[in-house]
């Protein structure tokens, strides 16, 4: 039986580090803030996994590595181009709304894990709700081509998504580790990717990975730190544990749902009211979710 209560845990991880995540990109730039918040998780799931964590075997741990790379790298990566062309609604939407049934189909095809047809209404009912709710509400002022492209950007990114929880979930059949320690082989990986390639786009002089004023390290660095440790540590850590017990499929639909929870907290904290829209696709989404956990 699926345990689910982890991937509930992921969510509201998940949603908080992208109101943080908004919060230290004002100050620092996109850039430098994934990196500082990447580079934080990865010394704090050290010490983690130092102290209390496990020695994970050399073949589950290169599966990790190539989870983390087409996760974490890859696939925040094709999140910024997203970003950066069609902006965040609609990148969001993409993502959410497709990771999912992307790691039900590898997973399907790769190891063979079936789910059953209640819980695929399920998780379609959890996907009609986040769409509905993240649906953009007005028409976007872009080019064809520049639009064309944030899809793909986005598409890839979810494609890297789905595609890295599968191959986090191969590496749990080879051995068993708890979710600091895999979080870590993840996370550096996926640190030393994104380096890589920001690396080699400053050197090939993109113009989005240039900062437009220096950054406010005093103001931004506070943010990054939250950001790291309810994103990188404890919400990688959540999502791994998650996948150590259930279909990445049925995982990534419930983490589908932190965009909806994000919405709370800015209602809470800074007086957004969501649109009435945005509250029945909530609601669409959350019944799924309750309704996926009794049929679980």
């Amino acid at each position: 039986m699926p345990n689910l209560f982890p991937a509930l845990l992921t969510t509201v991880c998940y949603s908080l580090s992208a109101i943080l995540a908004a919060r230290s990109s004002k100050y620092l730039g996109a850039p430098f803030a994934n990196i500082l918040r990447m580079s934080l998780g990865v010394l704090f799931l050290a010490a983690w996994t130092l102290t209390f964590g496990v020695t994970i075997p050399a073949d589950a741990r290169m599966w990790l590595w190539l989870s983390g790379i087409v996760g974490i790298g890859i696939g925040d990566i094709a999140l910024f181009g997203s970003l950066d062309r069609i902006g965040p609604r609609v990148t969001i939407l993409l993502v959410q709304c497709l990771s999912a049934p992307v790691a039900l189909i590898v997973e399907f095809l790769w190891l063979h894990t079936t789910i059953n047809f209640e819980q695929l209404l399920c998780v379609a009912a959890i996907l009609l709700g986040v769409g509905l709710a993240l649906r953009p509400d007005q028409h976007l002022d872009l080019s064809r081509r520049q639009f064309a492209i944030g899809v793909l950007w986005g598409i890839s990114a979810a494609i890297g998504q789905g595609c890295g929880a599968v191959i986090s979930r191969q590496a749990g059949k080879l051995a068993e580790f708890d979710g600091g320690s895999a979080a870590f082989q993840r996370l550096l990986a996926g640190l030393l990717c994104a380096l890589l390639f920001y690396a080699i786009a400053g050197r090939m002089g993109m113009k989005s990975l240039k900062l437009q004023k220096p950054p406010n390290l005093k103001a931004g660095v506070p943010w990054a730190l939250g950001n790291s440790l309810v994103g990188p540590v404890l919400g990688i850590g959540c999502f791994q544990w998650a996948l150590l017990s259930a279909p990445s499929g049925i995982v990534l639909a419930i983490i589908a749902t932190s965009p909806l929870l994000s919405m709370v907290w800015l209602w809470r904290l800074e007086g957004q009211i969501p649109r009435k829209v945005a509250i029945i696709g909530g609601c669409i989404a959350v019944a799924g979710v309750v309704m996926l956990q009794r049929f679980s």
